[in-house]
């Protein structure tokens, strides 16, 4: 059966961000990540695909305040 929990992870391609996603993804938990860069973040999420779980991948910089509302609105929209 496919989970129904999923974690929201920012800073998902490195350091404390990948190791939370880990985490979550080896605890079965779906992931909706995000990083600055697309490139890193498509790597990173077929990689935590490759463990079974669903991986919705969005490229945000949350260094600008006004990111943070739409990445929420994002993630609001695909339910």
């Amino acid at each position: 059966m496919k989970s129904t929990k999923y974690a929201l992870i920012t800073g998902a391609t490195s350091g404390i961000g990948y190791g939370v996603a880990n985490l979550f993804d080896n605890d079965g938990y779906n992931l909706v990540i995000t990083s600055r860069h697309q490139e890193e973040l498509n790597q990173k999420a077929q990689e935590f695909r490759t463990y079974g779980v669903s991986v919705d991948a969005i490229e945000c910089d949350l260094f600008k305040p006004e990111n943070a509302d739409n990445l929420y609105n994002t993630v609001k929209s695909k339910g």
